[in-house]
């Protein structure tokens, strides 16, 4: 038969059983929550990063088509330019051809009546038709111009759009990477410490980091035995800092999303606490479900 102190220490050793059990279940659940967590994030990043990558691309060759319109543009200018010049040659030659006919008549160069007036008239006709077709020329020549001022603009603006996007796109390269070298050394050093404070601390980075991409996760919140609660929850940091809590917008039996992390969830009536309020639960993306039980009036 168990003495009494012997029943006390089988009793104190179930306790210290429980209490590893506890506490190995409690770690490997973290461990769990932040290679999850972790994962998760460094494929919304390479996501991010490939549609940046591709929206770059986009303007790139935008940019580029918008050179090769400029180059058309200057050359189709320079053509209608060269056209003018030689029309303008034309005209004068037919202007020329005019002058002389007419100094022919003042000095009265034999010729007759009908030979004068034939003379004359298809000059007339040959310097209007020239006439005509400089100022054709000159129009091309202007549209041309115009088109390529409306090209240079162009390439200028597509220049400007794929500067910016390189520049919004290495400035979030250079955020990403120095969030993801902070992430890989908080949970190295978790790892090797592995601490409430240290898992605080990495677990408060996924959660900022997390916020920066979107990660969700889109919780079904509930208390039991009776719904109707009002559910709050924070993380630990803000807690200590003394920030106020968050709510889910509608009482309980709703979904609502909340970035990943590892928060207290507590339930309230009347703005007492009817749970307990330092419970402290991790909440991955594929966390479906939180249930806060109410043991407390």
């Amino acid at each position: 038969m168990l003495t009494t102190h012997n029943r006390l220490m089988c009793l104190i050793l179930l306790i210290c059983v429980a209490s590893v059990a506890n506490a190995q279940e409690a770690n490997k659940e973290a461990v769990s929550f932040v290679n999850t967590a972790i994962i998760r994030i460094s494929t919304s990043i390479a996501e991010d990063e490939g549609r940046e990558s591709a929206e770059l691309q986009i303007r790139i060759k935008a940019e580029e088509e918008a050179n090769e319109e400029l180059k058309k543009a200057t050359k189709a200018r320079a053509k209608a330019a060269e056209e003018l010049t030689g029309k303008i040659e034309v005209e004068q030659e037919a202007r020329s051809q005019l002058e002389q006919t007419l100094l022919w008549r003042g000095q009265g160069i034999t010729m007759t009546d009908t030979a004068m007036n034939n003379t004359m008239n298809n000059a007339l006709d040959k310097l209007e038709k020239r006439v005509r077709a400089r100022a054709a020329a000159a129009e091309i020549a202007e549209t041309s111009a115009v088109a390529e001022t409306t090209a240079r603009g162009q390439l200028e603006a597509e220049r400007a759009k794929r500067a910016q996007v390189e520049q919004v796109t290495k400035v979030r390269a250079q955020r990403r990477a120095q969030q993801s070298t902070v992430l890989e050394t908080l949970k190295e050093r978790w790892r090797a410490n592995p601490t409430e404070d240290n898992l605080t601390d990495l677990s408060e980075k996924i959660t900022a980091v997390a916020t920066e991409q979107g990660v969700k996760a889109n919780v079904k919140w509930k208390s039991t035995p009776t719904s109707g609660a009002t559910i709050f929850y924070q993380t630990k940091r803000a807690r200590e800092r003394g920030d106020k809590p968050e709510s889910i917008a509608n009482p309980t039996e709703t979904p609502q999303e909340i970035v990943i992390g590892r928060y207290y969830v507590w339930a309230e009536r009347s703005g007492r606490a009817t749970s307990d309020k330092e419970r402290l639960i991790p909440i991955g993306e594929k966390t479906t479900n939180v249930t806060v039980v109410e043991d407390r009036q």
